[in-house]
């Protein structure tokens, strides 16, 4: 999903509210464009998300009944607003409406698992794999919630499977990275990394990624080296401080991943929603600093 794509969606939602002020739907689907934006990190969450929210509260206000307004609507709540009960009950909301839009049990299952609750997000990713068994997204999720519950040789599975659907699918490529290097096997977790970069370009989060797996593999000037690119890209455009910290958690350099978690948490950075389960955040949990975080976040009490 590319940004001109997602610029383009914007300007066809557009055009199809100014024709049909009262089309729900084209607001819940520009809702979406926007909140996509944010969340890949192509315009800074809080300057985009606040357009997302007005167009899935018009979405709501013009039909209360539309199964995409409130995934929309849950989506930004997690996302955004860190309103977990709030999220949780629109997301339950739109299954009841339509229990078999995937998009719903795709964005509950990641909610599900961000907050720990890793077996009912895998019945929920499960479900959407069974409407959609074709869909490299959905498959790619399944693989992305087995490796935040730390099932590691899951989501290697899982990975691999929707690799063998399409071998240049960079979120796949991605996750199977992270997996590789939980169980050690740094060269293999490099060369899927480097390859899903080498297909989407120098995207923050992908280089995060291998900055931190670099690190952790003792690859500390590369690591640095991907740090100083980071922030020559930071000059020019929006970069997720959830990325530096990232890097600076598999360096073993504390103090600085906790900095730039908390300029996420100021910015709302939109990754930090994986922070109580990500396992290369795991360097930073004896911190009472990391915990007041995860209560500024409404992950824990």
């Amino acid at each position: 999903m590319s940004q001109a794509g997602l610029e383009k969606s914007i300007t066809c939602f557009q055009a199809a509210i100014a024709k049909d002020p009262g089309y729900a739907l084209a607001y819940a689907g520009l809702a979406d464009a926007y909140t996509l934006i944010g969340f890949f990190g192509i315009v800074e969450p809080r300057e985009v998300m606040p357009k997302a929210e007005s167009a899935v509260a018009k979405a709501l206000e013009l039909d209360d009944q539309l199964t995409e307004a409130h995934a929309s609507s849950a989506a930004l709540r997690k996302l955004h607003a860190w309103d977990w009960a709030g999220a949780e009950a629109e997301y339950r909301r739109a299954l009841e409406l339509n229990p078999n839009y995937i998009y719903a049990h795709h964005g509950y299952a990641d909610f599900l698992s961000a907050l720990g609750r890793f077996e009912e997000a895998l019945t929920e990713i499960h479900h959407a794999q069974q409407l959609d068994p074709l869909s490299l997204i959905v498959g790619n999720e399944v693989a992305w919630n087995c490796y935040m519950a730390r099932d590691y040789p899951r989501a290697l599975e899982q990975s691999l499977a929707t690799l063998e659907m399409h071998a240049d699918f960079a979120p796949a490529l991605h996750t199977l990275g992270l997996a590789y290097a939980q169980v050690g096997r740094f060269r293999d977790a490099v060369d899927a990394l480097q390859k899903g970069i080498d297909h989407v370009g120098d995207n923050p989060v992908a280089l995060a990624s291998l900055g931190n797996t670099r690190a952790v593999a003792g690859e500390r000037q590369e690591a640095q080296r991907i740090l100083a690119n980071l922030a020559t890209i930071a000059k020019s455009a929006y970069v997720p401080c959830y990325c530096f910290a990232l890097i600076y958690a598999g360096l073993g350099e504390n103090h600085m991943a906790m900095e730039y978690l908390e300029r996420a948490c100021t910015d709302h950075d939109v990754w930090l929603v994986w922070t109580k389960v990500d396992p290369r955040l795991d360097g930073l949990r004896r911190d009472a600093r990391f915990r007041k975080l995860l209560q500024r976040i409404g992950l824990v009490d």
